[in-house]
């Protein structure tokens, strides 16, 4: 938080400035490290323990979602899609959050976007047959 806490004065302040200084180095160098969380507590691998170890439910998600559709015979194109989707933004999650680098927030960020894009595609060409 840029050495106040949230609930001291002019916190709210400071933290946004700051926010905005690491975002502008952000654009400066793929490799500058990325500190945007609460949770982080240093650089590194394991700054941030929680949001990476979180990530663990994406995997766990994407293999119920392919053994459920085998299971009940509902296995097709898209949800094979999907379910390949959220491994990838397994991957990329896991990779921002252990390496905090811009390049691996776009790991994070893209793969997000176009699960978002694939789903809603999916889902609006099932709905409007």
């Amino acid at each position: 938080m840029c050495g106040l806490a949230p609930w001291q004065d002019g916190a709210r302040l400071l933290t946004t400035s700051c926010q905005q200084l690491r975002i502008v180095r952000m654009v400066h160098n793929r490799r500058t490290y990325v500190d945007v969380y609460c949770e982080r507590l240093a650089p590194g691998l394991l700054g941030e323990p929680l949001n990476t170890l979180s990530n663990a439910a994406f995997f766990i998600a994407a293999w119920l979602v392919a053994r459920d559709a085998r299971r009940f015979g509902a296995m097709r194109a898209d949800i094979a899609v999907l379910a390949a989707l959220t491994v990838i933004v397994g991957i990329g999650s896991t990779a921002f959050h252990m390496l905090a680098t811009t390049w691996a927030n776009w790991l994070d960020l893209v793969p997000i976007l176009v699960f978002q894009l694939a789903f809603l595609w999916i889902y609006a060409r099932r709905e409007l047959r």
